[in-house]
């Protein structure tokens, strides 16, 4: 089985860090435990911090890219 990154970019640059925001971001973090090591739940921002694990700003998301 090879390995695969998928990426789902948004429609447009409009970058939100708001409360839907983390809502997103705990669904997502869960379904990645549900579904096992083979799926991984990412939000990138382009410079904010949500201060929340599984987001990231750009800068710091491609190092992660880098490590999988």
């Amino acid at each position: 089985m090879k390995n695969e990154c998928v990426m789902k970019p948004l429609k447009e640059m409009t970058l939100l860090d708001g409360d839907d925001s983390k809502t997103k971001l705990k669904l997502g973090r869960t379904r990645q435990t549900q579904t096992g090591r083979m799926y991984r739940y990412f939000m990138v921002f382009k410079d904010k911090e949500l201060g929340m694990d599984g987001a990231y700003t750009l800068d710091k998301f491609v190092e992660v890219l880098k490590k999988l």
